[in-house]
Formats: structure tokens, sequence, C-alpha cells
């Protein structure tokens, strides 16, 4: 093989990467804006505020291991300037049917951590069922700890 056809294959190939590379790293990043804009909108629409609980048909209990998405809360600034770690205790009521949270109430935790609570809570997400109807109800537990910087 001459010089000028390994140039002319070489300069194809490297063409072929940097539009291939291009095209996938600009889908990347919009799914990645897209992503980044929604976590930074606070979905409060399933906090039970003045709306009764729902009825349910089960009771499950602890939920966290159990969830498709669990975002997790940012750890307050002033929370940590205070020292304030702990826990907060959220009761769900779930449509079993699309795994969406419908209601919730934050039952315990220190204030400033159930408002970094609060801005995740109704973006979590559970497996659904796509064949049953009715609702499930549950706790999600989110931890805070100091030494370690974000909430589990």
């Amino acid at each position: 093989m001459t010089l000028i056809p390994r140039i002319v294959m070489t300069f194809g190939i490297l063409l072929l990467y940097f539009i291939f590379n291009v095209h996938i790293t600009s889908q990347l990043d919009t799914s990645a804006q897209e992503e980044r804009k929604q976590e930074k909108s606070d979905d409060t629409s399933c906090l039970a505020k003045d709306k009764p609980k729902p009825e349910v048909k089960i009771k499950l209990g602890i939920l966290n291991g159990k969830t498709m998405k669990m975002p997790k809360p940012i750890y307050p600034i002033e929370a940590k300037r205070k020292g304030i770690s702990g826990e907060v205790k959220a009761e769900v009521v779930i449509n079993i049917n699309t795994g969406v949270i419908e209601w919730a109430k934050i039952e315990t935790g220190q204030p400033l951590l159930q408002e970094a609570v609060s801005k995740v809570l109704c973006r979590a997400k559970f497996f659904p069922t796509n064949d049953i109807d009715g609702r499930a109800s549950g706790y999600l537990i989110y931890k805070f700890h100091l030494n370690r910087g974000k909430p589990k």
C-alpha cells in the first residue's frame, strides 16, 4: 500500500470518529442538561399539605431499596454549619400501576433537613406493575451524616 492511500484512509477514519463522537457527545450533553433542569425544579406536587391521605390496599413498611429512582436531597449548608444531622422519615402513597408517588407527608426530622427532602421526595419512582390498580403505602427514610457529606 502506498503512502497516499494510507493517508486518505487514516484521514477518513479520523473524520468518521470525529463526526460520530461529536454526535454522541451532543446527545449526551442534551440529555444531561434536561436531567439537570428536572433535578433543579422542586417538585412538591405529591406533598400532603391539605390533601387527605388516599385509601391504600397494601402497607409495605420501609421502602428504601425498593425504588426505581430515589433522588438524593442536597445537604443544606446551614444544617452543615449548625452541625445538624439525622433522619427524615416520610410516609408515601404509591400508585401501584404507575409507580408514581401520589401523596406524601414528611413525618419526622429536623426542619432544615425536612425542607431538603421535600424538594426531591415527589420525584422518587417505583417499579410499576402495569396491571394492578390501587395504592400501596410505606415509608422513605433519608439519612443525613455530617462526616459523609451526602444524604442516603
